[in-house]
């Protein structure tokens, strides 16, 4: 999978922003929804509910990126839903090429529209590798400073739990760079 295209790189859409905007709760909804991609919005897409929540519409036109041409697309996606244990109901979109249901359906290369696992797309934590990984979770010596400041460091003159967790990862880090330093 290393190199390939990644979740984050892709356009999606799920069905928690659907609900959210309303999409599955009334019998008929036809709307503009917004394509993300590395959480950023990257255009919209025409989306349409049925009166049954039986499937969802999406119509939209890509531009081809070298010759300017445009092209319309027009995708019908199957919708289900299953009841929740404490009540209510969870929505499922069906992936066009396994039927599988899931939440969330990615758009390759601004034509196909699946699953992940058909579109054979890895998160980016999947593609880092050796020392970079070496050390558990991923993080950069200023994202930890930062969130230095947002933290409660003692509460009734104990540390708390969550400094202790910054403590825990200055550390680590700490010694990450001391390898790092000493294998130069």
């Amino acid at each position: 999978m290393r190199g390939g295209l990644t979740v984050e790189g892709c356009k999606w859409i799920d069905t928690s922003k659907l609900k959210k905007l309303g999409y599955l709760e009334k019998n008929y909804y036809a709307g503009l929804l917004t394509w993300y991609s590395n959480g950023e919005e990257w255009g919209s897409v025409r989306a349409e509910v049925d009166a049954e929540n039986t499937y969802l519409r999406l119509q939209y036109t890509q531009t081809d990126y070298w010759s300017g041409e445009k092209k319309g697309y027009d995708y019908h996606v199957l919708l289900s839903n299953s009841s929740c244990n404490y009540g209510g109901v969870r929505y499922w979109l069906h992936c066009s090429y396994c039927g599988k249901r899931v939440k969330k359906l990615y758009l390759r290369n601004g034509r196909e529209l699946g699953c992940r696992k058909c579109l054979h797309l890895a998160y980016t934590s999947q593609n880092i590798g050796g020392r970079k990984k070496r050390f558990g979770k991923i993080i950069t010596y200023y994202e930890l400073q930062d969130e230095l400041e947002t933290i409660r460091k003692y509460y009734k003159g104990k540390e708390t739990r969550r400094y202790r967790r910054w403590l825990y990862y200055q550390n680590k880090l700490d010694r990450a760079l001391g390898c790092w330093v000493n294998k130069l």
